[in-house]
């Protein structure tokens, strides 16, 4: 008996080294290294998987791929230093949910009242930039009822204007898409959410994505359409330089 409980001991003191001592921090590091090249293979041409690396945001992930996705070769070289900052950057559901209504705010308050500016709705694109921010099922319902009448607005005053409408029209799906998150968040269990949140971001992520094309349709520069990419980017990553610590 005596035996057996000193066995256990010891097992016990090797589970609590391997979850917090040195053994913890070296695969950790092992963790990240394996996670960076999976990253920077993607960005180099490889073919991404559909989940997202070990403890990589997957909100992240998924927008960093959809970006790509838009950007020649040459373009895709901003995408390099993220790659670095996505590492550990999953720090948990709330953060991850946050992530995606803010990229749905981004494409319904920046990106689509650029588009409005430039094919001349000025009043409408105002409209949606001085919208509450999208962040949870009441302002989703406030976003989605506005951008109604943004759409209505436009093709009252002139049917004829397909780059405007259609620049609404992704706002109005991105906004859909993010509003089904926050509607879903408390009917489901968490294991059923955590299962099929991955999914509806990814579809968050493309509809944004789908709104910067748009944009660009409708006159609004591809250089100032990239610099608001990254900005975005750069706001949503933490900014955990381990490169430095891998070494």
């Amino acid at each position: 008996m005596a035996k057996a409980d000193s066995a256990e001991e010891t097992a016990s003191s090797m589970r609590q080294a391997s979850s917090s001592g040195p053994l913890s921090s070296i695969i950790a590091k092992a963790e990240a290294g394996e996670s960076l090249a999976t990253l920077t293979s993607i960005l180099n041409g490889a073919e991404p998987e559909l989940i997202a690396p070990e403890e990589v945001c997957t909100v992240l992930y998924s927008f960093l791929l959809h970006i790509r996705k838009r950007l020649d070769s040459t373009e895709q070289q901003h995408l390099w230093p993220f790659a670095n900052r996505l590492i550990q950057s999953d720090t948990g559901q709330a953060e991850s949910i946050e992530r995606t209504c803010r990229i749905a705010d981004w494409a319904i308050r920046e990106v689509a009242p650029r588009a409005l500016q430039e094919t001349g709705y000025s009043a409408e694109a105002t409209e949606l930039f001085e919208l509450e921010a999208f962040a949870d099922l009441r302002t989703a319902r406030l976003v989605c009822g506005a951008i109604e009448v943004v759409g209505g607005s436009i093709q009252a005053r002139a049917p004829g204007t397909a780059a405007a409408t259609k620049t609404v029209n992704a706002a109005r799906e991105t906004a859909r898409c993010a509003s089904y998150i926050c509607f879903r968040k408390p009917r489901e269990t968490a294991s059923d959410f955590e299962r099929l949140f991955p999914h509806w971001a990814a579809g968050v992520c493309y509809a944004a994505l789908n709104t910067v094309r748009r944009a660009e349709s409708a006159g609004v520069s591809r250089h100032s359409l990239l610099e608001m990419q990254l900005s975005l980017l750069d706001q949503l990553c933490p900014d955990l330089q381990l490169i430095g610590r891998l070494t």
